[in-house]
């Protein structure tokens, strides 16, 4: 009896909003994207980005300030994905993930049982790369499966 094989690859792509990830996106879909492909797109909010001045967090009311404005932020993320992600007229899904996002990235691509992940790359130099940690290159070296990084240049 012959196998039944498909053509279609389930892809996740990790996009935060900045150029770097919609550059990745745009790269993906212009040289990689085939019909049928399954899209599943996270997001992973950074709160520590965000956090104010440690005395700031002793008034008890910065506190309600703050998680309305990181939830602001991230619709607006949200949103900037979606039209992004709609101008190709592809069927996708979006998951918002939790921090740490490296660790979030490679769980989700295991628990959705995705072929590849498609990555951009902010390319932070050596040093601090070494000293904050790179999503990207955590995500090549402990995903299970393919991983594509796409650098951008502002010289393109």
């Amino acid at each position: 009896m012959a196998e039944v094989t498909t053509n279609s690859r389930r892809i996740l792509i990790a996009m935060d909003g900045s150029k770097h990830a919609t550059n990745a996106f745009v790269w993906f879909m212009e040289h990689f994207y085939k019909d049928g492909d399954t899209l599943i797109i996270v997001y992973c909010a950074e709160l520590g980005a965000n956090l104010p001045p440690i005395a700031q967090l002793a008034n008890p009311g910065v506190v309600p300030i703050m998680i309305a404005e990181h939830d602001e932020e991230v619709q607006k993320v949200l949103k900037n994905i979606d039209d992004i992600v709609k101008q190709y007229n592809v069927k996708y899904s979006v998951e918002r993930l939790h921090e740490p996002a490296g660790e979030s990235i490679v769980l989700a691509a295991k628990d959705h049982n995705i072929d590849i992940i498609v990555s951009g790359s902010r390319g932070m130099g050596v040093v601090r790369r070494t000293i904050l940690g790179s999503v990207s290159d955590y995500i090549v070296h402990h995903a299970h499966v393919p991983v594509l990084v796409c650098k951008y240049s502002d010289q393109q």
